[in-house]
């Protein structure tokens, strides 16, 4: 299995239609977990796991630990609710695409050792998720210099016309 960004593609269309309502930190970090394995793998030239860990059950335990590190320090000591969209949508996301594209995810354990969903889609799903993921590097360049340029105007003292 590659590991890819092509699963943050899925942001996009979410901070176009609903900014600010999914946390991008926690949707990412969601996702990183689940993939944690294969990146210590292929970090430290290791074999590959197996999927047997990209089930829901899993990514229920991965987005309860991602919540974990939104707690708030002040009180009432609760992620915000952005936080908790984000690591349930990033990992039950991550599962979701996976058992689509990858044979050897067993989604549904440990009611299932198989994978009745997998499609083989992996191609068509990658382009998708490509320019999904096209379009959230621009949202984040637009995002980033739009800061910049608010800064750049404080900076000045002055603000300039659009």
């Amino acid at each position: 299995m590659p590991i890819t960004p092509l699963h943050l593609g899925l942001m996009a269309p979410i901070n176009h239609f609903k900014p600010g309502k999914v946390s991008n930190v926690a949707f990412v970090l969601a996702n990183l977990w689940l993939d944690a394995e294969f990146i210590k793998a292929w970090l430290f030239n290791m074999p590959l796991p197996s999927h047997n860990n990209h089930n829901f059950v899993n990514a229920t335990v991965a987005a309860l630990l991602v919540c974990v590190l939104g707690l708030s320090s002040r009180k009432p000591f609760l992620p915000n609710k952005a936080w908790v969209v984000g690591a349930f949508l990033g990992s039950y996301t991550h599962i979701l695409l996976d058992m689509l594209v990858h044979a050897d995810v067993h989604p549904l354990w440990p009611l299932m050792d198989s994978n009745p969903f997998y499609m083989g889609w992996m191609q068509p799903l990658s382009l998708v998720l490509l320019v999904l993921c096209v379009w959230l590097t621009a949202q984040y360049v637009s995002g980033g210099l739009g800061r910049m340029r608010k800064r750049w105007e404080a900076f000045l003292g002055q603000k300039t016309e659009p």
